[in-house]
């Protein structure tokens, strides 16, 4: 069974949100990458579990309306990160508009997490 992202003190998103608090969700954010656009937000997140030491990624976009990730809600809505070459795959399927400079740094933290 897959562990559920839940926090005993609120129902609120914020809180139980894998990007804007998640030590309350059991992980911890490795890197991002995340396009720089006004009244919108285009990212990917690689996190580790601090139970099992995995690594995770997943992908979010939309406007300024939505909150980044409101819609994860336990481990099994994240992608398991198993190699750097999965990685590379992912930023590259994903095509965000992003420096070469901040890609070469994500990947370089993912290899040192992994």
């Amino acid at each position: 069974m897959t562990r559920m992202f839940k926090n005993k003190e609120s129902d609120y998103p914020y809180y139980v949100n894998p990007y804007y608090n998640p030590k309350e969700c059991g992980l911890e954010i490795v890197t991002s990458l995340e396009e720089d656009e006004a009244y919108q937000f285009d990212m990917i997140v690689v996190w580790k579990d601090t139970e099992t030491g995995k690594l995770y990624m997943a992908q979010d976009s939309g406007c300024s309306c939505p909150t980044p990730f409101e819609e994860t809600n336990s481990l099994s809505d994240l992608t398991e990160l198993e190699s750097v070459e999965q990685f590379r795959s992912y930023v590259k399927k994903v095509e965000l508009r992003v420096p070469l400079r901040d890609v070469e740094y994500s990947i370089r933290k993912v290899e040192e997490a992994l």
